[in-house]
Parts: C-alpha cells; structure tokens; sequence
C-alpha cells in the first residue's frame, strides 16, 4: 500500500511537473507570438515608409528639374544685357622733369647689360 501512495505521489509530481512546463511554454509561446505580430506590423510600417521615402525622392527631382527647366527657359525669355565697352583708364599725361631732345637718344638695348638698365 505503501508504495501505490508513494507511486501516486510520484505521478501527480511529475504531472504537476508536465503541467508547469506546458503553461511555461504557454506563455513563452503567447509572448513570441505577440512579438512576431508586433516585428509584422513594423516591417509592414517599414515598407509603406521606404515606398513614401522613395515617392518623395522622385517628386524632388521632378520638382528640381522643372524649377531648372522653367529658370533656363525664363533666361532665354530675358532680352541678354547690353555689353557696356571698359572704362578707358585716364591717361597719365605728360610727367614733368627732365626732358631731352630726341638727337640725344641712345639705343641702350643694343649696349652691354649695364648699359640696357641705364635711362638717361
């Protein structure tokens, strides 16, 4: 008798043992199963973003283009700016001091070096 009671014992420990196992499991399943609808649902978010992402890349560019297209097309539509000629620098002038009569000219350039820096 003794060891029915002990065998009974034994089999309601290893079903209480069973039974915590599987509500363990029970609950690890619930929490990963609401953890893959959640990683879902973002991965869903995820894509819908890239795809808005990538719509807004190429409304940029056509909106660059355009604005690049009507600024090329408002400059042809411009009359082009008058080309003003340079402002002609004021002439020096004739500098005072010393003067020489062209007869006393040399032509230094065909001398010696030391020659060709000499002025006067």
């Amino acid at each position: 008798m003794r060891s029915k009671l002990i065998l009974t014992l034994v089999l309601l420990a290893a079903g209480a043992i069973v039974a915590a196992g599987w509500l363990a499991g029970q609950a690890t399943a619930g929490r990963l199963q609401a953890e893959r609808e959640a990683l879902r649902r973002e991965r869903s978010e995820l894509i819908r973003l890239q795809a808005e992402r990538q719509r807004l890349r190429v409304a940029v560019l056509e909106a660059m283009q355009r604005a690049s297209l009507r600024d090329a097309e408002a400059a042809r539509a411009r009359p082009p700016a008058p080309i003003e000629p340079p402002a002609r620098a004021a002439s020096a002038g004739l500098v005072p001091g010393e003067w020489a009569e062209s007869r006393t000219w040399a032509n230094r350039g065909q001398a010696t070096a030391t020659e060709a820096v000499q002025t006067a």
